[in-house]
């Protein structure tokens, strides 16, 4: 049959076959091996996630490649088997994949997942091989495998397919003979072990580490087999074999720990004193000394620290106790969670002890230092849920980061991460809704970045500035901090989501406030294609805008109601609920009535813009005394150009329906004044054609105003013309009442229909309509008008 792309082997866990596989696999030049039974894979996304890193271990891709997988997974609709096959065909090499009893500790659905994948692998990269050993046999004949063999107890190890075939000849590789097998002398054993903890080591270091003749030693090494002399220059360093190095780290952590610990101190001093703070860092997990470990960690740059795949195994190592001590370890664990697993610790979980951590570091710890303490505490408090502590903790790192930033009392070294937590402190300030303490605090970063040469923090800052101005309605300072982002981000500042998130926001509420429709349907292409559960409000925000603008407001109602019903929980923030309420405040003016979110007024009653969208549905139902009252008080609570904006076009309404001609001009005067220095058009679109005309008629130079009218037409709920005989008329019953209730179990108790006539009913609707899920069977219902009742 030729070289097989696949090996199974088939045996006893612990013995026989499986343990000369094992053997075997573990001195393969060309394996990735994965021994998953240590840490279980929860999914099979974590798994293939794994032999991404695993992949980058091995040097067969690069950071870049590395970074742009990771970030591709982290969206909510990546799909893994494309990202791992993609990054698989980068691999110049012939990879080799060995997967090691993954059946022993997964149910069988995930495990098949895992090999309909590798399956896929397989068939499209011919240059790929694959092991796989089971302890127990799998159903494996229910999966498209290529060409491949099963080996049991009647064959000979399998090493046919990466030995080299010569007249169908198999020439056996060796397994190289163990650390103890070549160094039998105790002394000896323990300087080979205590040499092999950095990747690679001049003759300097070596006498530094043991306290001889490093030349000699490292002598002695390449005779021994232990690795090879490797020269560049005129440096001469020894890289010991990987299976040596890691076979020896493991013998310092049960024969000398002590040993351990001051060679790793000692390689920490060393590697910090060049400033390679990524290597230092990776030495001070070994040491296991905290202090160390906080004192290392926070001077990595950039942050947050990459976790390579040695630095995630040196954290697994560490007993779970003491990574719940150190704030830095709780936070890698936390932050690396899908890749670096703990046994009864959830992230969330893992970030409250980071909170608890960062708050008892205060003893022995520079200004500085305490300062960035309580920026991680803040972020853990976020991220473990707690908002109220997390703001409140934003707020007090605010104030104090903007006094040592003006004082230039930040330490230097730390300035990489205290500017990172400075803008996770801001983005906290915004998500609770505090945006004149996140504004003072970005405009602070900014200034600090700016003058510290840390342009990835730079442009962090100004993205989520021109995010909060284009909020608050100031469109040309908006667009002018967007052209300053115009080069592309930094390798660090481009993975981040929140980054992005607040660009693309941005952009939509840019297009959408000036009326610039075409550069909506743009910004919104842009976020649908990375969204952010953070800012999913703005999305749907230009979403529902862009139905109104079509002519389809009951489309928008059902898009708001999915939308809403998806993202919208307990822990979701104040502003996000309010800008909610603001579209949905739309749509009824509009005459839609969405299921979701009728209960905010009383929470709403003192903001401004809710007020003036209240205030618009008294004057259309001819309540012009509350309109009257409402208004007075969103006036004089308005402090945004926005909610100026939305506040003034109403009072022109209301000064209308009152023939009240100096209160329209005077209004008018004021939108005149926002539509010129901020370009604010949007709530324009509320104005019908005759009050257009009597807002102009008031103005004795309208000239300008209505320029800004034409770019915005009034909104309509006028819906397409309705296409019932699509469905039939128990369908159109069926699909309405699903619209109005939003459950098939309430479907099924009004129209006294039992749930499985409802289900086929559905089942008829999806295929007429080309849906393939509820929503998606809504939302064509109301674009095509079948939703409008006769």
């Amino acid at each position: 049959m030729g070289v097989p792309h696949l090996v199974v082997v088939r045996g006893s866990a612990g013995i026989g076959k499986t343990d000369l596989v094992r053997r075997w696999t573990s001195n393969l030049p060309g394996a990735a091996v994965l021994w998953p039974h240590i840490t279980p894979p929860r999914n099979a996304h974590n798994f293939w996630m794994r032999v991404i890193t695993q992949l980058h271990a091995r040097g067969w891709i690069n950071d870049q490649e590395l970074f742009a997988a990771i970030e591709r997974a982290g969206a909510p609709d990546a799909n893994i088997r494309d990202i791992t096959g993609e990054v698989l065909g980068l691999v110049s090499e012939a990879p080799v994949l060995v997967i090691d009893d993954l059946h022993g500790v997964l149910d069988d659905g995930i495990y098949l997942e895992i090999l309909g994948d590798l399956a896929a692998f397989l068939h499209g990269n011919e240059r790929m091989r694959a092991i796989i050993v089971e302890t127990t046999p799998s159903d494996l004949e229910s999966i498209d495998l290529p060409k491949h063999i099963v080996v049991d107890e009647s064959y000979l190890p399998p090493v046919a397919f990466l030995g080299e075939v010569a007249d169908n000849r198999i020439r056996y590789r060796s397994p190289a003979p163990g650390l103890r097998t070549l160094v039998q002398d105790p002394a000896r054993l323990r300087d080979a072990c205590v040499a092999a903890i950095p990747h690679e080591i001049d003759a300097e270091t070596a006498s530094l580490l043991t306290g001889r003749d490093g030349s000699a030693l490292l002598e002695t090494f390449a005779r021994w087999g232990l690795g090879s002399v490797q020269t560049a220059g005129c440096a001469t360093r020894f890289v010991f074999r990987t299976e040596v190095r890691a076979e020896a780290i493991a013998e310092l952590r049960s024969s000398w720990p002590d040993a351990l610990k001051v060679a790793a101190q000692q390689l920490a001093a060393l590697a910090a004193s060049h400033e390679h703070w990524e290597l230092a860092f990776e030495y001070a997990l070994l040491s296991d000394d905290a202090a160390l470990i906080t004192r290392v960690g926070l001077r990595v740059r950039p942050f947050p620290i990459e976790l390579t795949p040695d630095v995630l195994e040196a954290v697994a190592a560490i007993p779970l106790a003491q990574v719940r001590a150190n704030p830095l370890l709780s936070l890698l664990a936390a932050a690396s969670a899908d890749y670096l697993p703990r046994p009864d610790q959830s992230a969330i979980e893992l970030y409250r002890h980071t909170a608890d951590a960062a708050h008892n570091v205060r003893r022995g710890s520079s200004a500085t230092e305490r300062l960035v303490m309580l920026g991680i505490e803040s972020f853990a408090l976020r991220r473990a849920g707690n908002m109220t502590a997390a703001v409140s903790t934003a707020q007090a790192f605010g104030e104090r980061a903007q006094s040592m930033a003006a004082e230039h009392a930040v330490d230097p070294d730390l300035a990489h991460i205290f500017a990172n937590f400075a803008y996770q402190a801001a983005v906290t300030l915004v998500m609770g809704d505090e945006f004149a303490g996140a504004l003072l605090l970005l405009r602070a970063l900014e200034h600090y970045a700016l003058a510290n040469g840390l342009d990835a923090s730079r442009q962090f800052a100004l993205a989520a500035l021109g995010f909060l101005e284009a909020l608050s309605g100031a469109i040309p300072s908006a667009k002018a901090l967007a052209r300053a982002l115009d080069a592309p981000p930094a390798p660090v500042v481009d993975r981040s989501r929140s980054y992005h998130a607040f660009v693309d926001a941005a952009a939509v509420i840019r297009a959408g406030m000036v009326g610039d429709f075409s550069a909506l349907q743009r910004a919104v292409a842009t976020f649908r294609a990375r969204p952010h559960e953070m800012l999913w409000d703005i999305l749907l925000f230009g979403e529902v805008l862009l139905d109104i603008a079509g002519g389809n407001a009951g489309a928008a109602r059902v898009r708001f109601d999915e939308a809403v019903g998806a993202n919208l929980g307990p822990s979701t923030s104040r502003t996000t609920t309010r800008r909610a309420s603001y579209i949905r405040a739309v749509l009824v003016l509009l005459g839609e009535n969405p299921r979701l979110l009728s209960n905010t007024g009383s929470r709403m009653k003192d903001d401004p813009a809710s007020l003036a969208f209240s205030a618009g549905r008294d004057i259309d139902q001819g309540d012009i005394e509350a309109a009257s009252a409402k208004l007075s008080k969103a006036a004089a609570g308005a402090r945004t150009p926005l909610q100026e904006h939305v506040v003034f076009t109403m009072l022109a309404r209301l000064g209308i329906a009152e023939n009240d001609a100096d209160s329209t001009r005077d209004s008018a005067s004021h939108l005149l004044v926002l539509a010129r220095t901020h370009k604010l058009r949007i709530a324009f679109a509320l104005l019908s054609d005759d009050e257009r005309i009597r807002i102009l008629e008031s103005l004795g130079s309208p000239a300008e105003l209505r320029a800004a009218f034409a770019v915005t037409h009034p909104l309509s709920n006028e819906s397409v013309a309705s296409n019932a005989t699509i469905l039939t008329a128990r369908q159109l019953i069926v699909i309405r009442a699903l619209a109005e209730t939003g459950s098939r179990q309430e479907v099924a108790r009004r129209l006294f229909l039992s749930p499985g006539t409802v289900k086929a009913h559905l089942r008829a609707i999806y295929k007429k309509l080309d849906a393939h899920n509820e929503a998606e069977a809504l939302y064509r219902a109301a674009a095509l008008g079948l939703l409008q009742k006769d």
